[in-house]
């Protein structure tokens, strides 16, 4: 994944790469922080919807800061939606 980062970020200046890891999983912390740590990454987007609690601010607030420890505030971009229930 770094190879093809790099890759793409030498032969189309200002390409940006992304990825949306499990807030909660450290494999995926790990593998983003090797990426920004390598250039290859440029912000993480952590997503809060689609599961248990997720969308609950505690939650969110309590879980970002780790993340902008780990890579930095200027790598670090956070998903929130709202999840829309139609009525039938």
């Amino acid at each position: 994944m770094i190879w093809i980062s790099l890759e793409l970020k030498r032969r189309f200046p200002g390409f940006i790469i992304t990825a949306p890891p499990a807030p909660w999983n450290q494999r995926d912390k790990d593998f983003c922080k090797a990426m920004v740590d390598a250039g290859a990454m440029d912000c993480p987007a952590p997503p809060y919807h689609d599961g248990p609690d997720l969308d609950q601010q505690s939650y969110i607030v309590d879980d970002v800061d780790p993340w902008v420890r780990l890579l930095g505030p200027t790598h670090v971009v956070s998903c929130i939606s709202h999840r829309l229930v139609r009525s039938p």
